[in-house]
């Protein structure tokens, strides 16, 4: 069962929906304006993929990882280069903290795992309100690993999905920009809440509205 090219924007922009709701609380970390979209969607069933990310394979990389619980199962995964991480440091924490590599680290973790929290929750509640899921995210968790690591990492994390949703999000602000990847695992309850919406024009409708806003 796969999304045709109605559905796939429909769900670029319910995501989207997400991001920008994620992206006034992210002010309070960057200290300015937010702006979060994503880029080059695309949904594959899992058992086609065999790699998980575009970067270079002895890449350093932070995976931040929340898991799906409710009438949509899964598990999502925001991926930042070890470039991300240092402009995300440079940006977000003063000055007094960088200059300290343990204590620097520990809070970048803190950061991320924060960041993700926001941006992951946004995105589920926009499921569970478009879609009419009873669905929530659990306590996000955050690894450090090479690229060459992260197929066998998120295979062994994930549980019974069907499909993999992918997209680079674009983070920009006046001081930064950069693109994460996101790489969502889910179940066939994505696929039928899509093409419910695609099969109601007034759903449609709403969802322009929502984007408008």
């Amino acid at each position: 069962m796969e999304l045709n090219n109605l559905e796939l924007d429909l769900a670029e922009k319910i995501i989207n929906i997400g991001l920008a709701k994620a992206s006034d609380s992210m002010a309070f970390f960057t200290k300015e304006k937010v702006l979060l979209n994503s880029l080059e969607v695309t949904l594959k069933e899992l058992a086609t993929i065999n790699s998980f990310s575009e970067k270079n394979n002895d890449e350093n990389i932070a995976i931040l990882s929340t898991e799906l619980i409710g009438e949509l199962t899964g598990i999502c995964f925001l991926i930042f280069s070890e470039a991300d991480c240092k402009k995300i440091e440079e940006v977000c924490l003063p000055e007094q903290f960088r200059s300290d590599v343990i204590n620097s680290t520990e809070m970048l973790d803190a950061l991320l795992l924060e960041m993700d929290n926001i941006i992951a929750a946004s995105v589920i509640t926009q499921f569970s309100n478009i879609f009419k899921f009873k669905v929530h995210g659990g306590v996000p968790g955050i690894k450090r690993i090479k690229v060459s690591e992260l197929t066998p990492t998120v295979k062994n994390m994930s549980k019974n999905p069907s499909y993999l949703l992918y997209f680079k999000s674009n983070f920009n602000t006046y001081s930064m920009n950069i693109n994460p990847e996101f790489v969502w695992l889910l179940d066939d309850n994505f696929i039928n809440g899509v093409k419910k919406i695609a099969s109601d024009q007034s759903a449609i409708e709403s969802l322009n509205r929502l984007i408008a806003q």
